[in-house]
């Protein structure tokens, strides 16, 4: 046997070897991971629906002779998650109806038109939850407003927290329930087709939800600036109340056709003792930022002239830079 060939084989068989490794520790990860049911460890906040792990299915019975199945495929849902567990959050879904897959390409078209669904006119089904009532350790009843074609009614589902934990593939807290209830499909005005078509549906759920991040603080005493393109008008200068409730500064400069489209630097936050400062400085130089080589430039309040930059303007630069990013501490001086 050749030399390569004996290397060839050798590395094709080191390949197999490590994917083998790699595959036989992956599933011991998954099987030995553990969840807890205990409500009190859930970190409270804003949780989203896992779009990769979830499922709603209902069937409802077909002549007698079975129940025949169908699912939802697209949706979204939050749930708000209190210290006070189960008890005291709340949850929102809203599912595409076009989304229903019934498995049979002209059944799908069927309950999608103007005698069951009618997505056309009602493109979204709802769940809003406003009760829940606790049967056990873990589970029980979540009452809600669902709304089919328009019609809003009450359904109750049977709910069970099947634990928390962090992924062990995402790092993400993440939280598991299941769910199942029925209800009339009459009630929400889709009596087509009974009694053919039975009238109890049954509906089951299975969802993950991940823990969304906090949104940011704000860093204190940093300006927040940023960059609005406008259409029209002349250079103006005037006082908005920014989300801090302090007075804060807007400077809209207008630059020629010829030497790229207008912006308007938004100076959301001043802090007040700093504000007549601000205030000054970005009246008397207004920041622009161009597209194309001119890169960072200066419009000079006195000429309405762009300049380039050079070493003069560095400190602007910083002080925009600095802005932008919202440095704590500031860097602006």
């Amino acid at each position: 046997m050749k030399k390569h060939s004996v290397h060839a084989i050798a590395a094709r068989a080191l390949r197999i070897s490590v994917l083998a490794m790699v595959a036989a520790r992956t599933p011991l990860q998954v099987v030995t991971h553990t969840v807890s049911q205990s409500e009190t460890r859930v970190p409270p906040g804003q949780y989203e629906l896992d779009p990769h792990h979830w499922s709603i299915t209902f069937d409802v019975d077909h002549f007698k002779y079975s129940r025949f199945t169908m699912r939802l495929d697209r949706a979204t849902a939050k749930l708000d998650w209190d210290e006070g567990g189960l008890d005291r959050s709340s949850v929102a879904a809203t599912i595409d109806a076009a989304s229903v897959d019934t498995n049979v390409p002209l059944l799908d078209k069927l309950v999608k038109g103007a005698d069951m669904f009618d997505v056309a006119r009602y493109p979204q089904i709802q769940f809003v939850s406003t009760r829940f009532e606790r049967t056990g350790d873990a589970r029980g009843t979540l009452t809600g407003n669902l709304t089919i074609r328009g019609a809003t009614r009450p359904v109750t589902l049977d709910v069970t927290f099947n634990g928390f934990a962090p992924d062990p593939l995402t790092k993400q807290d993440t939280l598991g329930f299941s769910a199942e209830g029925h209800f009339s499909r009459a009630r929400f005005g889709l009596s087509t087709w009974f009694p053919a078509v039975g009238d109890e549906v049954d509906v089951r759920i299975q969802a993950e939800f991940v823990r969304q991040p906090a949104a940011p603080e704000r860093a204190t005493g940093v300006p927040d600036m940023s960059l609005k393109r406008v259409i029209n008008g002349p250079v103006r200068d005037q006082l908005a109340a920014s989300a801090c409730g302090h007075p804060a500064n807007t400077q809209t400069t207008h630059l020629p056709r010829s030497q790229g489209p207008p912006f308007e630097l938004v100076n959301r936050y001043v802090p007040p003792q700093r504000h007549g400062r601000w205030r000054h400085d970005i009246v008397r130089r207004s920041v622009v930022f161009l597209f194309g080589c001119l890169g960072f430039t200066r419009m000079s309040s006195q000429g309405g002239r762009i300049q380039p930059v050079d070493a003069t303007h560095l400190r602007l630069r910083k002080q925009w830079e600095c802005c932008i990013h919202r440095l704590n501490p500031p860097c602006v001086h």
